[in-house]
């Protein structure tokens, strides 16, 4: 799952199965839920590369 500023993105079966969607939060902070079960996971935290040009 790939979560930031305006995109989701959630890969399921090795890449194979793809789910994205755009979104603009307004909240301040974000949570992230996942519900379910899977084999590994690994969480990264994202910068800001636009950061500076606004």
């Amino acid at each position: 799952m790939l979560v930031d500023a305006s995109a989701v993105e959630v890969y399921a079966n090795g890449g194979r199965d793809v789910l994205s969607t755009r979104w603009f939060p307004v909240a301040e902070e974000l949570s992230v839920a996942l519900h379910g079960s899977c084999a590994a996971g690994h969480v990264w935290a994202m910068g800001d590369g636009m950061a500076g040009t606004y």
